[in-house]
């Protein structure tokens, strides 16, 4: 089975890697540089989930001989008083077109952080400028840097790339 990721960021194909190797230990996993034809940096759950569908979608395509395209997309929402969350969404679209979509856990960021990001910031490059680590967003992440490594980008993405497979493993339920 033969897995393209909408991604060469080795957290994204690693994650993904990770996932579909319990649920099909045959499968192949191979990443991909495409568009996610959204903002570099989503604001709202529409556009971050439009973000890994069009990265899903594109994947699939790359490859003929593809079983499934996955898109992860990071984004950030505003939830009012409370300040701007990072949630990841994933997209597992199958060579038959059936489509799962899943969310990875979310922080609340630091106040200072959420702002520039709405202001049309990218958390990655903030990040590294805030840490003094070199592409952050291709090793831990924010969840790494903001939960002091309890959990990492890796380990948030499988969830969501695993949530996004129920449609898939859990079909029975999904008819």
């Amino acid at each position: 089975m033969l897995v393209v990721v909408g991604s060469t960021n080795p957290v994204k194909v690693e994650a993904v890697r990770a996932v579909f190797l319990k649920a099909w230990p045959e499968s192949s996993i191979t990443g991909v540089s495409v568009s996610s034809k959204v903002s570099v940096q989503p604001i709202g759950f529409t556009e971050t989930i439009n973000g890994a569908i069009n990265r899903a979608k594109a994947a699939l395509k790359s490859d003929k001989s593809a079983d499934f395209g996955v898109g992860l997309e990071g984004g950030v929402q505003k939830l009012g008083k409370y300040g701007v969350i990072e949630i990841p969404w994933a997209c597992v679209i199958s060579k038959s077109g059936k489509m799962g979509i899943g969310a990875g856990p979310g922080l609340v960021l630091p106040k200072k952080i959420g702002e520039e990001l709405i202001k049309g910031g990218e958390l990655g490059p903030i990040l590294d400028r805030l840490t003094g680590i070199s592409d952050v967003r291709s090793k831990m992440g924010a969840f790494g840097i903001f939960t002091n490594g309890l959990i990492d980008r890796k380990m948030a993405y499988e969830v969501m790339v695993a949530s996004a497979l129920a449609r898939f493993v859990g079909e029975k339920y999904y008819l």
